[in-house]
């Protein structure tokens, strides 16, 4: 299991723009100078972290048995993501508490300003998660093995909750300050766990569609006709 690292993760401004609702229309000077600040900003006070560690597995009923760990993931979801894998990996990634404070601050000062470096922040996020999944990709490449893509608590019938269980388990408060509410939200906010299986064979490395997604009826990104996957 890796500690956590300084890692040089981009922001993609197209992302930023998808985050905002943008399909296509022009952006303004004004906006565009806006986006530039926040994610200049963003990049600034993000100290990312990442942790992942891989787990033999084995089938249980109604999920995944992680061996010598007592963890089990729930769902059918989750079991079909891992079927037929030679372990699995569980990863979590995070911006860090200096990107959490900026945004609080934002947010009493100017909602335009917050809700863009919300969106600067979201890629960041989701590029760090790529960085790492690359990291596991290539590590299993040379041992002569290949990932799947990460599946994150609260997708499918993978419930949000497991987020309780997988951050303890891989001590993510203590090395990388990544904590776990009662009701099962990652703080720092701008966080992210997930599951990755590595198998013998080749694997399909697309996400799924929306209809999954437990977030289905409440997206604001799928109404404004986007998608978070990639």
């Amino acid at each position: 299991m890796s500690d956590a690292v300084s890692l040089q993760v981009n922001i993609d401004r197209d992302e930023v723009l998808r985050y905002l609702g943008y399909k296509g229309q022009s952006v303004t000077e004004e906006m565009s100078a806006l986006i530039d600040r926040q994610m200049s900003s963003c990049k600034k006070l993000a100290k990312p972290g990442y942790l992942y560690g891989r787990y033999d597995v084995c089938d249980n009923d109604g999920g995944v048995y992680l061996q010598d760990t007592g963890i089990v993931l729930v769902g059918k979801d989750i079991s079909a993501h891992l079927n037929g894998c030679c372990y699995c990996v569980l990863m979590a990634v995070t911006c860090g508490m200096g990107v959490e404070r900026e945004l609080l601050r934002l947010q009493r000062m100017s909602m335009t300003e917050a809700v863009v470096f919300d969106a600067c922040a979201n890629a960041y996020v989701e590029s760090l998660a790529d960085c790492v999944q690359r990291i596991i990709e290539q590590e299993a490449a040379e041992n002569g093995r290949y990932i799947n893509y990460r599946y994150s608590p609260g997708y499918g019938d993978f419930p949000l909750d497991m987020q309780r269980v997988i951050v303890p388990a891989m001590q993510c408060e203590k090395r990388i300050g990544l904590t776990v509410t009662d009701k099962a939200l990652l703080v720092p906010h701008k966080s992210v766990t997930a599951v990755v299986g590595v198998f013998d064979y080749k694997k399909d490395t697309s996400r799924g569609g929306c209809e999954k997604c437990n977030m289905y009826d409440r997206c604001n990104i799928r109404k404004a006709g986007n998608r978070c996957d990639r």
